[in-house]
């Protein structure tokens, strides 16, 4: 696409050293991205887990510092984005691709004569109480990428330069009958035990605690479902968050009734093991377990709140329930959990519009069109 043939250089910039959702994403893309076109480069933050996945992807990776937004106009402040500058320059990157809030806004100051394309990938949506500052600085980019309609949302009459792209999942390696009864068998899950799982990090935005509220619900054991809590501390700011979710389990009695199953690499078998999938999270904005789920051929059970309306036809491949609100998670819930067939059949059709929709090949050949365009109007 350049001159000589050389595939175009795409700077992908990433301030977190983890891997959840964003994350996953990112090396979902890379792992499908046609290099032949696209050269990907991940400028992040130094050694950790994501830059050693990116790296076994063939990705070349650069270590930056990047400011935080109250250090932005302070002197060290400019003295990395002064630097980030020099950097991408001598990465000759056409295109830089930010993927958080931070270097979204850290991609924009590049803009100039001669500069890079800049692009922002919104992956959330703020609470109320956020100050959300890419919503009013949205010009700077030439494209942003949403990942929901829910998301896009937040530009308003800016959206002439959106583009919504929603995740994509490889439905080859999450689908029906890939291991999970196994994963049953390890979790000493009976037969006919409906196994009702929360996936994800342990942000307080995933709203676990809504979970076990509905949990509690089952406790009498009226019906024969386990609840799982897959996943744990990610991030350290919510290193306090697995004592205290097991703290609230305890006191809701809910010991013979959840099992905190923690973080597992074998995302496609426990997804394959899981009977319904819950996502309780207001704010989500285009959940990957959602999609990881239904490719799996399992029913989601989903607040009727951001993108997940979007990825779950209600009635058909899920339900939704109203946001925050244990009492109606718990109703719904019930609605599959007593009735196998009903969650066979909505397992098929999730499955079906998994494959449809939101396979990773779709998501991969939109975002190289938005970079083929991008570039062709410079």
């Amino acid at each position: 696409m350049s001159a000589g043939g050389r595939a175009v250089r795409v700077a992908y910039l990433h301030d977190h050293g983890e891997i959840s959702g964003g994350e996953t994403s990112l090396l979902a893309l890379w792992e499908h991205l046609d290099r032949a076109r696209f050269e990907p480069i991940l400028v992040g933050v130094g050694e950790g887990p994501f830059a050693a996945a990116a790296r076994r992807l063939g990705v070349e990776c650069v270590a930056v510092e990047y400011p935080r937004f109250r250090g932005l106009l302070a002197t060290g402040g400019w003295r990395s984005l002064r630097r980030l500058r020099r950097l991408l320059r001598e990465l000759d990157a056409a295109l830089v691709h930010g993927n958080t809030p931070r270097t979204n806004l850290a991609a924009s100051t590049m803009r100039g004569a001669a500069a890079p394309a800049i692009i922002w990938h919104q992956r959330t949506l703020p609470r109320d109480s956020d100050w959300d500052v890419e919503r009013r600085l949205g010009w700077l980019a030439d494209r942003i990428i949403c990942n929901s309609a829910a998301v896009a949302e937040r530009f308003g009459a800016r959206r002439r330069n959106v583009v919504v792209v929603h995740n994509g999942v490889d439905t080859d390696r999450f689908r029906p009958g890939n291991g999970g009864a196994a994963v049953r068998s390890e979790l000493g899950l009976a037969e006919g035990e409906v196994a009702v799982g929360i996936v994800g990090n342990f942000s307080p935005l995933k709203n676990h605690e809504l979970f076990l509220a509905a949990a509690r619900r089952f406790r009498d054991g009226r019906s024969a479902a386990r609840f799982l809590i897959v996943g744990g501390e990610v991030f350290a700011e919510n290193r306090a968050r697995a004592a205290e979710l097991r703290a609230l389990a305890t006191a809701l009695d809910l010991e013979q009734t959840v099992t905190f199953v923690g973080r597992r690499d074998d995302m496609p078998r426990v997804m394959d093991a899981l009977d319904v999938l819950v996502a309780a999270s207001s704010i989500e904005a285009c959940s990957r377990a959602v999609l990881e789920a239904m490719a799996a051929g399992t029913p989601v059970v989903a607040a009727r709140a951001g993108g997940n309306p979007e990825l779950v036809e209600a009635g058909a491949s899920g339900l939704l329930f109203a946001p925050e609100s244990a009492e109606d998670l718990a109703g719904v819930l019930e609605l599959l959990i007593v009735d196998s067939d009903r969650r066979r059949a909505m397992g098929a059709a999730a499955r079906a519009r998994a494959v449809e929709h939101f396979g990773i090949g779709k998501q991969v050949a939109a975002i190289e069109a938005v970079y083929t365009a991008v570039l062709d109007e410079r």
